[in-house]
C-alpha cells in the first residue's frame, strides 16, 4: 500500500478548506440575496395591502352614496 506523504495530506486539507471557504462565501451571498428579495416582497405586500384597504374604503363610500341616491329617488313618490 502506497502512503501519501505528509506534505500531500496538508496540501489536500488546504485545498478542501479553500473549497469550503468558497462555498461558505457563496452561501452567504445567496442568503443576502434571498433576504433582500424577501424584504422587497414584504414591502410590496404591505403596499398592496394598503392599496386594497384604500379601495375597500372607496367602494364602501360609493356604495353609501348610491344607497343615499336610491333612497332620495324612492322618496319622490313619482
Amino acid at each position: 500500500m502506497e502512503s501519501i506523504p505528509e506534505k500531500d495530506h496538508f496540501k489536500l486539507l488546504e485545498e478542501k478548506i479553500g473549497e469550503l471557504i468558497q462555498r461558505i462565501n457563496t452561501l452567504k451571498n445567496e442568503k443576502e440575496s434571498y433576504l433582500k428579495t424577501i424584504n422587497e416582497q414584504k414591502n410590496q405586500i404591505a403596499q398592496l395591502a394598503n392599496e386594497m384597504n384604500d379601495l375597500k374604503d372607496i367602494k364602501s363610500k360609493a356604495k353609501d352614496r348610491v344607497t343615499s341616491i336610491l333612497e332620495k329617488i324612492d322618496s319622490l313618490d313619482i
